[in-house]
């Protein structure tokens, strides 16, 4: 069964219940469906068909949602795109994806403005708005001259239904291409882990680009009756009046946004509904964890994922054991390994690759075969990521296979002085990375960024690390630096650090 064809149970069970919040607005099942049917039809009169991409370049608005639904419920491709990349990244992957239909917010012209000269890169754009240029259609036109009636598409669960991109620049992006059923188990499984239904309001306080705002917050709230919380603006302060005006009860969150959270003054932050907050997307620590829970005064679950993964692969979860460092157990469903270099499995607690097993994992990349080749076997796929299970099947991640750095011998884990350096009171940010000597050896660097009014002397960071870590674990090198480059997430981009 497709993800709309669920929609549409759910929207037929509750129609008067609220669907959507958005602001002052406030959008039932019952509306919320015929907007769905109502664009879809207009997406059929363009020409859209099954397996035909539509691409999404929209901010957190009802018509984000309506869009992505309308264009499953044609068996059409959703190809959500960050809005915070630049006018050639977009192009780039327009192009990789093969958008037959771009539908874009008009404050986003800067954007799309160039494809507009290519019809072979995108025949057609639709733009939300007030000012639609004279070569696109408007969208708010395009669903009042369409017609509401049903949606006959027969869709399997096994066709596809989005392709999302990895994160990084256009050129390092690869788009994961996602089944109706991998989405599916991952909100369903989510819905039973953490015990959503109809009375909850889970709000997308991340960009509905992102994988987890898709996942967790989107299909999670439509396929359980629920109430999505759109957050126009996605800054900590007006975000936090957001979610307490409306009574929200569920919030998946990435670590950058729960810093920007846990910094505002604590008399501000009580969230008296929230139950319940999901952290996803890069290493977070134990005292980050701590602060959220007692300004907030609900548990903050840590998680663990990938977009090829659907995201969530594994999660702390209620009335369990918390584990620092750990990033709970697998999800219902998900099988984990690790492996050694020679793909042998490991016995609990010795570190290698961690390759997983689930109806949630990606059908491979759009038009990548040979990249599909290396990251999966036999139904498994290799993260990439290297970590441990111990012996009740929580899983801890340490860090990238790729940013592994071999010091005269043995592995050293760039995490561990990053940990070390952030340790430091004049230290607010730092990232690790292997540089390779004149003599073809590997040495360690370090970033960092400074707290603010804070000075320090290069040796002063390197003694620093040497009075925790063994020599061959120091940097030999430490460079200042204002910001380290990140992904939309949060995620240090390392592969630019040189």
């Amino acid at each position: 069964m497709s993800i709309y064809s669920l929609f549409e149970t759910v929207a037929n069970t509750v129609p008067d219940h609220t669907a959507l919040v958005f602001g002052e607005v406030q959008i039932d099942y019952r509306r919320l469906s015929e907007a769905i049917r109502r664009l879809a039809n207009g997406l059929r009169s363009l020409g859209v068909q099954r397996g035909d991409r539509v691409a999404i370049l929209l901010p957190n608005v009802p018509h984000f949602v309506v869009a992505y639904y309308a264009a499953l419920a044609l068996g059409a491709v959703a190809v959500p795109l960050n809005f915070m990349m630049n006018g050639q990244e977009l192009q780039r992957l327009l192009q990789d994806s093969g958008a037959r239909v771009l539908i874009a917010w008009d404050g986003f012209r800067p954007l799309f403005f160039a494809i507009s000269l290519s019809e072979a890169l995108c025949p057609d754009i639709v733009v939300l708005g007030e000012k639609c240029p004279d070569f696109a259609r408007p969208l708010t036109r395009l669903m009042q001259e369409s017609s509401d009636d049903p949606i006959t598409e027969i869709v399997q669960d096994d066709n596809p239904a989005a392709i999302l991109y990895t994160a990084g620049t256009a050129h390092d992006s690869y788009g994961a291409l996602m089944s109706h059923q991998a989405l599916q188990f991952n909100a369903q499984t989510s819905r039973e882990m953490f015990r959503v239904g109809e009375r909850d309001r889970i709000a997308a306080a991340i960009p509905l680009y992102h994988p987890l705002a898709q996942s967790q917050g989107m299909n999670l709230a439509l396929l359980s009756g629920a109430v999505l919380v759109l957050a126009p603006r996605i800054q900590p302060r007006p975000l936090l009046q957001t979610l307490r005006d409306t009574r929200t009860t569920f919030l998946p969150l990435v670590p950058g946004l729960v810093s920007a959270l846990t910094a505002l003054p604590a008399g501000e932050n009580p969230l008296s509904d929230l139950r319940a907050a999901l952290c996803y997307g890069s290493r977070i620590d134990e005292q980050e964890v701590n602060r959220f829970e007692s300004i907030c005064s609900a548990p903050l679950f840590v998680g663990y994922g990938l977009t090829e993964a659907g995201p969530l692969v594994s999660c702390h979860r209620l009335f369990s054991d918390y584990r620092p460092d750990a990033v709970g157990p697998p999800l219902v469903g998900i099988e984990i390994q690790i492996l050694d270099e020679n793909s042998v499995s490991l016995a609990p607690n010795c570190t290698g690759e961690i390759w997983i097993k689930s109806p949630s994992v990606m059908s491979g990349y759009h038009n990548r075969p040979q990249e599909t080749a290396a990251r999966m076997r036999d139904d498994w796929f290799f993260t990439g990521d290297i970590g441990y299970i111990d012996l009740d099947h929580y899983l801890y991640v340490v860090g990238r296979k790729e940013d592994l750095i071999y010091k005269s011998g043995f592995p050293v884990f760039p995490h561990e002085i990053e940990d070390v350096l952030s340790g430091h009171p004049a230290v607010d940010q730092a990232a690790v990375i292997g540089v390779e000597t004149a003599a073809h050896q590997n040495d360690i660097k370090a970033f960092v960024v400074l707290s603010s009014g804070q000075r320090v002397e290069v040796q002063e960071l390197i003694d620093f690390c040497r009075q925790t870590l063994p020599v061959y674990k120091c940097p030999t090198s430490v460079e200042f630096c204002s910001l380290l480059p990140r992904s939309a997430t949060g995620r240090i981009l390392k592969r630019l650090l040189h």
